[in-house]
């Protein structure tokens, strides 16, 4: 780790433009701790400001990034550094994790979520300004990246006739079907007026675009039912159409989690609130400064970047939206999406927090957060 001045930094990082001559910085700490992973302690003295960036080289092929939900539950609310913590021990390394989208009550994320290539909870419109529905950050299985809003439209085909799915993770009103996947729970609710089917996928699952599955089981519900990791349950509510009523045991059916607008074959996807650099160009609205996090590309996808802003302390006052996307801009980023905000801006990098939260009680739990792992 060294110490210089970020202006000499950025002259060797990326053209500036016209942003080099709105920003004036003390001290820029550089550490390169590992092959495409460098981490930035950016401060300005006189705002002041506190600014933490995670630069990721994903053309270096040795990276990925990976949604995580809070306790693996649609229902859940963890710290940040926890979620990644509780990810290393189920599953393997973890370089860094930034906390995600806005939530509602009990934890539920505000928009959708992919993980895996499971779709946790279809989109959500929502208004925090006039200029946008809340937006995503999403990675489809070829590794393409994309920020945009979209709604749902998912389909199971079955005996020639295609259903409409109305529900992802939630009962179904009347005559309609929903789906039911581990991230709901260990077991279905009891809803005595459904029939229930449980699918298990043949192919890998993804969401935009067909995957096969078979049907294991066909039940009337009186009871809780299992939920598996591999599995999926279909609950209709109401009178069956004549293709649910003549599906049976072994039957392969076809499922598509339709996002429309977006890219094909998506495997991960995470919400914010609002695409603060949009083409290279920057939008911004939420004229207060406040702690941040954002997440951002550069146009060829080559480096991605997430990005935390101190704030409401005396040592950093957090950005105003506008503020922070001519910082990112500054990284040569093109594209941006603002996430929650706040006493949930946490960066945790290396197995510790990096930048100091704004809560007096520290880290503050969260719905979910977007991880670097091993590109395996």
């Amino acid at each position: 780790m060294f110490r210089l001045n970020f202006f000499l930094v950025l002259i060797a990082l990326i053209p500036l433009s016209g942003v080099r001559a709105q920003f004036f910085y003390d001290t820029v700490l550089v550490n390169t701790f590992k092959e495409g992973l460098t981490h930035y302690v950016i401060e300005e003295r006189d705002v002041p400001w506190s600014i933490h960036v995670l630069e990721v080289d994903l053309a270096s092929g040795l990276y990925a990034l990976k949604t995580k939900k809070a306790n693996n539950r649609l229902k859940g609310l963890s710290r940040t550094s926890d979620a990644a913590i509780e990810h290393y021990d189920q599953v393997g390394t973890v370089y860094a994790a930034i906390n995600g989208d806005f939530y509602e009550r009990y934890g539920v994320p505000t928009n959708a979520q992919v993980s895996g290539g499971v779709l946790l909870q279809e989109p959500k419109t929502w208004k925090l300004f006039d200029d946008f529905n809340g937006e995503l950050f999403g990675i489809t299985q070829s590794g393409e990246l994309f920020i945009d809003s979209t709604h749902y439209s998912g389909r199971i085909i079955l005996k020639g006739d295609t259903l409409n799915i109305h529900q992802v993770n939630r009962l179904p009103k009347e005559n309609e079907l929903a789906v039911y996947n581990h991230f709901y729970g260990d077991s279905t609710d009891v809803d005595t007026s459904s029939i229930q089917f449980e699918l298990v996928p043949i192919d890998e699952r993804f969401v935009n675009g067909r995957y096969a599955a078979t049907v294991r089981r066909k039940w009337n519900t009186d009871s809780k039912k299992l939920l598996h990791e591999q599995g999926e349950i279909f609950s209709f509510r109401g009178v069956l159409p004549e293709s649910l009523r003549l599906l049976e045991w072994g039957d392969t059916v076809l499922v598509n989690h339709q996002l429309k607008g977006v890219p094909e074959r998506i495997a991960e996807l995470i919400g914010g609130s609002k695409r603060i650099i949009n083409n290279g160009n920057v939008s911004g609205n939420w004229p207060q400064r406040h702690p941040r996090s954002a997440i951002g590309y550069n146009e060829d996808a080559t480096k991605f970047y997430m990005v935390v802003v101190d704030g409401r302390q005396e040592s950093s006052s957090g950005m105003t939206l506008t503020e922070l996307g001519n910082f990112m801009k500054g990284f040569g980023v093109y594209n941006a999406l603002n996430l929650d905000g706040g006493g949930s801006s946490t960066l945790w990098i290396k197995n510790k927090i990096v930048n100091s939260p704004s809560d007096r009680t520290g880290e503050r739990v969260v719905s979910n957060i977007l991880i670097v792992i091993p590109n395996n």
